[in-house]
């Protein structure tokens, strides 16, 4: 399970031997995985310059894909039925600024925009505003990492909902954490980290 503790607690308990065996960031060329327990998995791995691309996989089996601009902003999402695309399902966001107008998450700041999003067929303008927060330090698989959270909102949009994600700067991927709507907060806990072989 993910634990939040001090940079400096954090440093003490971590011999730096025990960092030779983590995923880094050269891991996405062969992909990086995560465990969410109840056979659920999500795998990261490079797609285009400055895209990354997570399959989300239950019993082996991928149900949806995502590409993430900077491992963070959604580009695109499909998902799949019997290990087949399924073209209505799919949804594709731009943003003006363009991939390389798109900011690298830095701590204690925020980011607005408006996407461009294209969903069954409609085509709408989505504002959308990110909230990065202080770095913090978490652990997976006995490895520590740098976290920024960073908390996603919908300017404008009529219903609750936010989105919670740990972007993982050493690594260039985001993580979701959590989402909250009228109805309450749920966690999708990470319980393990590994580099696809």
């Amino acid at each position: 399970m993910i634990k939040h503790m001090t940079l400096a607690a954090l440093a003490a308990l971590v011999p730096a031997a025990a960092t030779a065996a983590c995923v880094t960031a050269d891991s996405l060329k062969s992909g990086i995985r995560i465990d969410y327990g109840d056979g659920e998995t999500e795998l990261f791995y490079a797609y285009l310059p400055n895209v990354i691309a997570a399959d989300y996989l239950i019993d082996g089996e991928r149900t949806s894909r995502t590409l993430l601009m900077h491992g963070l902003y959604l580009s695109e999402y499909l998902e799949f039925n019997e290990g087949r695309p399924d073209p209505q399902s799919r949804e594709t966001y731009s943003y003006p600024p363009g991939v390389e107008g798109l900011p690298i998450p830095q701590p204690n700041e925020t980011f607005n925009v408006s996407a461009v999003a294209f969903i069954r067929g409609d085509l709408n303008d989505e504002a959308q505003s990110y909230d990065f927060r202080a770095e913090e330090l978490i652990e997976l698989s006995g490895c520590t990492y740098r976290s920024i959270p960073v908390e996603l909102t919908y300017p404008g949009d009529t219903d609750l909902w936010i989105e919670y994600l740990s972007y993982l700067p050493d690594l260039g991927i985001s993580l979701y954490v959590a989402s909250r709507d009228a109805e309450g907060l749920v966690e999708y806990p990470a319980l393990g980290i590994s580099a696809v072989p």
